[in-house]
């Protein structure tokens, strides 16, 4: 079988050695007192010349394994007064059980160690969530110090765990991707979440996820056993594929549905292969298990597009699930519109006007370059999202200011600084020449009438007095 971009399938039998010092690790402490080889500052602070005890960290779960959303109580011992940021990662290893990643998963938190008698110290209880890592799959976990880039874990102190998640990490079915039909297939797998329905299907000429025989949302099969060991889920390729030609198959399962066949989630997860029908299929051998003795090693080759290892939608561009496993996919949506122009950036040593044009600048790179999981990084990468462009780059058809002392626009569009502006409301202080000299008479009325009525009066009056007279 192919590898694919993720740890994926290949297949053979597996050193039952493996496993038992694997299980070993996932439930026993990983400390190592006082030396510190290839430590981070925090585990040299926290054990060089400590020998009050071991110097360790200890995880405990409320579920017997971690898993998304699930809490994690992280206790230790070591130099009192040491500050410590803690991290968990989910474990990526390659077919032959070394660890080639770390991959931040959840927030990291700090504690610090408590003096007591002795010379002792004592990390009280911090508590960490792991979170679900895109197009991660899942099977096994690492709780430790977060400056420490190591992915050697001989020498790390901290604690191998258990990790069960919506992406099963497969091993493989005994075959290369040439796959004989018609026959029961045993493809082996960790990281699953014990008590789940998980199901095989195969997308079909049509453009439809198709379940192979015996299988599908309402005949699933439950795996139980715990996410560090291995399951077995049974599939047969179906008879009636066109032999020679690679199709991509995928494990499905309950955790994408809200509880109805006709209830998808917004973001599912799955594990890819790619299968070849042939009469008798090509032999393989199957992934190791996680071996975290074997120290670091190179992550496996990638196989050809489609072929994830699982995430979010499928991570190689599966389609998400319809009302239902054998039912017509739903179209997928089509590319996002342009990105709107981002916002002006006005010219050094002017001031800003509104309606200005941004400035053009050298668009960056479509994709940042992530940071290599376990390579120093301490949160997970953000990768920008798609159809968004560089800020500061110029959108199409926006003008560009001109420089100082260049010929004038000659495009009919109107120039920056010089467009039309609409003519501002006039204030009371700006009022027309005529309405002043109006509110002028009208005052001057108000003011004159009590003397004109007294003059009226008088003047009627002495008028009446003269014709008696």
């Amino acid at each position: 079988m192919q590898h694919p971009r993720r740890p994926h399938p290949r297949s053979g039998a597996r050193r039952p050695a493996v496993l038992v010092v694997a299980g070993l690790l996932a439930w026993a402490p990983v400390g190592w007192p006082t030396t510190a080889q290839a430590a981070g500052p925090s585990q040299s602070a926290l054990c060089d010349g400590y020998t009050a005890g071991p110097c360790s960290l200890s995880v405990t779960t409320d579920a017997g394994a971690a898993a998304p959303g699930q809490l994690l109580r992280v206790t230790g011992e070591g130099n009192p007064g040491t500050r410590l940021v803690l991290q968990f990662y989910v474990v990526e290893f390659n077919s032959r059980g070394q660890v080639t990643g770390l991959v931040p998963s959840g927030d990291p938190v700090e504690g610090t160690t408590r003096a007591l008698t002795g010379g002792r110290g004592t990390l009280d209880q911090v508590r960490l969530v792991p979170r679900a890592v895109p197009e991660g799959p899942s099977g096994w976990g690492f709780v430790g110090l977060a400056d420490d880039s190591s992915l050697d874990l001989s020498t790390r102190i901290g604690q191998v765990v258990e990790f069960s998640g919506a992406t099963l990490r497969l091993l493989g079915d005994g075959y290369a991707d040439q796959k004989p039909v018609g026959v029961p297939l045993d493809m082996h797998a960790i990281g699953n979440v014990p008590g789940v329905g998980y199901w095989v299907e195969y997308l079909a000429d049509d453009g439809s996820w198709t379940p192979v025989p015996g299988h599908g949302y309402g005949a699933a099969q439950r795996l139980r056993s715990s996410p560090g060991e291995i399951s077995h889920l049974s599939y047969v390729v179906p008879a009636d594929l066109v032999p020679g030609q690679a199709y991509r198959f995928r494990v499905n399962h309950h955790l994408n549905y809200g509880g109805a066949e006709d209830r998808p989630v917004a973001a599912p997860a799955y594990a890819e292969w790619t299968v070849v029908p042939s009469e008798h299929g090509e032999a393989g051998t199957r992934d190791e298990q996680l071996d975290p003795a074997k120290g670091p090693g190179v992550p496996d080759p990638e196989g050809p597009a489609g072929n994830d290892g699982g995430g979010p939608g499928g991570g190689g561009g599966s389609p998400a699930p319809g009302p239902g496993p054998g039912a017509p996919a739903a179209p997928q949506p089509s590319a996002p519109s342009a990105p709107a122009a981002p916002a002006p950036t006005p010219a050094p040593g002017s001031p800003p006007a509104p309606g200005a044009a941004p400035t053009s600048a050298p668009p960056a790179s479509a994709t940042a370059a992530p940071a290599t999981p376990g390579q120093g990084s301490q949160g997970s990468p953000q990768p920008q999202a798609p159809g968004s462009t560089a800020p500061g780059a110029t959108a199409p058809g926006a003008a560009s200011p001109a420089a100082a002392g260049s010929a004038p626009a000659t495009s009919s569009d109107p120039v920056w600084g010089e467009e039309a502006r609409p003519l501002a409301a006039p204030r009371i202080a700006e009022a027309a020449e005529p309405t002043k000299w109006m509110l002028a008479g009208v005052l001057v009325a108000l003011l004159a009438t009590p003397a004109l009525g007294v003059w009226l009066r008088r003047r009627t009056a002495s008028s009446g007095r003269g014709e008696a007279w």
